[in-house]
């Protein structure tokens, strides 16, 4: 069964691969073409853009080009059998396209956020650790829910936690919240389809007493900081997304 499931998922994979560059001529000459399998040619300029295309672990060319022919044999053979006009074949592609473009865009988004973070935010940071909080976390399983503050989860409750036993993300949160205010929404998933939504209430910010401070690392501070910054910014430019968009829904969803 899970060998069914696997040459299945395979199928699918490759199909979606195929439809999108290997790409035949069936009057390609001997000389420009790299591999032939049965009616199918593929050139040599195509399967060095696959090869460059390759997984990391392939190095390999002999190896790289059996599993080319493993895969089109799988094509053909499925192609025989009408499964690319099935609408279980469509859909497949489909949210494999879809997942493909998203994450894409991601990651260009993340490469093309500057963050820069001011000398202040490092000041309070640093302030921060010789202080303990009062704080509550809310979750949301929407954008709309967590800006709204509505239908959430309670996700943890603290009174005078050290600041510096905080996990890096809530600290961040805390601090660039006010005390006795909301954070703005942050994604706490990696999901941004169906992810959740972190929400701190800061409560109270107070001196732990008869602590001695130690010096730190301002550089370091300043490169996490930038790091869950870059990740607020994501947020905000979903919540700008969802917010400008003119999104109509027609269909009764209760």
């Amino acid at each position: 069964m899970k060998y069914v499931f696997y040459v299945s998922i395979l199928v699918i994979m490759a199909s979606a691969i195929a439809a999108f560059t290997l790409v035949g001529d069936d009057e390609l000459s001997e000389i420009d073409c790299a591999i032939k399998i049965n009616d199918k040619m593929i050139s040599k300029v195509d399967f060095e853009k696959l090869y460059a295309h390759r997984s990391y672990h392939m190095n390999d060319k002999k190896e790289f080009a059996q599993n080319l022919i493993t895969k089109e044999l799988f094509i053909q053979e499925a192609q025989k059998l009408n499964l690319h006009q099935e609408d279980q074949f469509r859909l497949s592609v489909q949210s494999f396209y879809e997942q493909s473009l998203i994450r894409v865009l991601m990651d260009r988004k993340a490469k093309s956020l500057k963050a820069e973070v001011a000398e202040s935010l490092i000041d309070r940071f640093i302030q921060l650790h010789d202080e303990k909080i009062d704080f509550v976390i809310y979750e949301f399983d929407s954008l709309d829910k967590a800006l709204k503050k509505e239908a959430y989860t309670l996700k943890e409750e603290s009174q005078g936690e050290p600041f510096r036993h905080l996990s890096m993300d809530i600290r961040y949160l805390i601090s660039v919240t006010n005390e006795g205010e909301f954070s703005k929404p942050v994604l706490s998933t990696t999901d941004v389809i169906q992810g959740r939504y972190m929400v701190i209430h800061v409560i109270k910010c107070s001196e732990i007493q008869n602590r001695k401070s130690v010096k730190r690392n301002r550089d370091a501070i300043r490169e996490k900081l930038e790091d869950y910054q870059k990740q607020q910014m994501i947020t905000d430019w979903i919540t700008e997304m969802k917010t400008t968009a003119d999104v109509k829904i027609f269909a009764k969803l209760k």
